[in-house]
C-alpha cells in the first residue's frame, strides 16, 4: 500500500486529476454530504477550521528561516481569512477555502505559476457551472469569487515553499 501512495504521489499530475475528478463527482451529493456531517456546516465548525488551520500556517510559517520574507504570504493568508470572514454568508461556504487551498498546492507541484493559476481559475468557474446543471443546485457568483479566494489562501501557504526550495537549489 505505501508503495502504491508513493508512487503516486511522485506523480503530481494523477494526483492532480483524480482530485479535480473528486471534486466533480461531489457536487451532485455535496450538500447531502455538508447535512451528515452537521459540525462543519455550523458556526463553530467553520471557526474551528480557521483556527487549526492558522495554528497551522503559523507553524508552516516558522518552519523557515527568513522570516522577513514570509511576511507578505503571512499577510496575504491573513487578508484571504479576513475576506472570509467578511464574504461567507453560510458557514459551509468556509470549504471553499481548503478545497481550492489544496487544489493550488496541486496544480503547483505539477505546473508553473501562471498556468497553475488559469487552470485554477477555469476549474472553478467550471465547477460552478457544472453545480448549476446538478438538480437541487445552482450557479453563484459568489461561489466563484470564493473558489478564487481558496486558492490565493492556497497560494499564501505554498509559495513559501517554493521559493524557499528555489533558493535551496541555487545555494
Amino acid at each position: 500500500m505505501q508503495l502504491f501512495v508513493t508512487k503516486l504521489y511522485s506523480r503530481p499530475c494523477i494526483v492532480l486529476g483524480i482530485y479535480m475528478l473528486a471534486i466533480i463527482a461531489v457536487i451532485p451529493i455535496a450538500r447531502t454530504l455538508l447535512d451528515s456531517l452537521s459540525f462543519i456546516s455550523s458556526g463553530a465548525g467553520a471557526i474551528g477550521m480557521c483556527v487549526v488551520g492558522g495554528l497551522l500556517y503559523l507553524r508552516h510559517l516558522c518552519s523557515y528561516g527568513s522570516y522577513r520574507a514570509l511576511i507578505p504570504h503571512f499577510m496575504l493568508f491573513a487578508a484571504v481569512v479576513a475576506f472570509y470572514l467578511w464574504f461567507v454568508v453560510a458557514a459551509s461556504e468556509w470549504l471553499h477555502l481548503p478545497v481550492y487551498g489544496l487544489l493550488w498546492i496541486l496544480l503547483r507541484r505539477s505546473l508553473p505559476f501562471y498556468p497553475a493559476l488559469a487552470i485554477g481559475a477555469a476549474f472553478g468557474c467550471l465547477e460552478e457551472a457544472l453545480q448549476g446543471l446538478a438538480p437541487d443546485r445552482f450557479a453563484d457568483a459568489r461561489d466563484i469569487v470564493l473558489n478564487l479566494a481558496g486558492l490565493v489562501g492556497g497560494m499564501a501557504f505554498v509559495e513559501p515553499l517554493v521559493y524557499s526550495h528555489k533558493q535551496q537549489l541555487n545555494q
